[in-house]
């Protein structure tokens, strides 16, 4: 496999010479079966805390994590790996919607980074509001930790879901991509070549904090709140050319969906 653009989304497998499309009609119309007990967890957004968090230090300062996001610059894109200065790798912005860093929300102030799209009907295309980091090189069990807040949607009858987080690695043999996807009744993750698993609805309206671990020899795991879903899988080996992606935003390949307000904040990726 190789990559045709850098600015492929990781769910448009077909920028990729030598990749298929996951099957992506397993994840419509699902219900929940995850029995986690919920005491979600809210955290106050910066803003509204005593000092506003101007005086508190970068959250990416001094972590010697792999990847680090904290959306506190000017530059969309601007990031930290092993505690040095980086880039995200691209985005993908649908003119329908939008992808900003946002002032108004955030939990390490004084920004966040904000998905939307609007509401999606009976339609063809494929809206994204992505932004993406590829990790060249072998593949590792990882833990990817985010605050997210998903704003409450406004499910009507007959809405289905959109994925929101995505961790993916290919290489020119076999790939394995994780997906997370929101429904109004359930938070669903699979490793694409497994059936799906469901658990309890994403929280609305409140930062929560996310942690997803996922190695490519047949595990993964997404805590949320207080709640989780865990799996395993088939082994995936890579061959050569390996490379991984983390995708933050909106993937709204089923339809209808409606409009999804999602913000992410603190973003780090952790090689195990």
């Amino acid at each position: 496999m190789r990559v045709a653009a850098v600015s492929l989304g990781v769910l448009t497998v077909a920028a990729m010479a030598g990749c298929l499309l996951p099957d992506l009609s397993v994840y419509t119309g699902a219900t929940p079966s995850g029995d986690a007990s919920v005491t979600d967890v809210a955290i106050p957004d910066s803003a509204s805390s005593t000092d506003g968090g101007k005086d508190a230090a970068r959250f990416c300062a001094g972590k010697n994590t792999a990847f680090c996001a904290d959306f506190d610059e000017a530059d969309l894109l601007a990031a930290y790996a092993n505690g040095a200065p980086t880039k995200w790798s691209s985005t993908d912005i649908d003119p329908s919607g939008s992808l900003t860093l946002d002032s108004t929300r955030s939990v390490s102030a004084p920004a966040a980074l904000f998905a939307a799209l609007p509401r999606r009907g009976d339609v063809s295309q494929n809206p994204h509001e992505q932004i993406r980091w590829i990790s060249q090189g072998p593949w590792h069990p990882i833990r990817v930790s985010a605050q997210i807040y998903f704003e409450n949607p406004g499910w009507m009858s007959g809405d289905i879901n959109a994925s929101v987080f995505s961790w993916s690695c290919y290489s020119d043999g076999p790939d394995t991509v994780a997906l997370v996807i929101l429904g109004e009744k359930y938070t669903q993750v699979s490793e694409v070549d497994a059936a799906p698993l469901t658990g309890k609805p994403f929280p609305t309206d409140a930062w929560t904090p996310v942690v997803f671990t996922f190695d490519p020899g047949g595990s993964l795991r997404l805590d949320y709140g207080s709640n989780f879903i865990q799996q395993t899988f088939t082994p995936k080996t890579p061959s050569t050319s390996p490379l991984c992606f983390l995708v933050l935003g909106i993937d709204s390949f089923n339809d209808p969906v409606p409009p999804f307000r999602i913000h992410y904040d603190d973003v780090t990726v952790e090689n195990l």
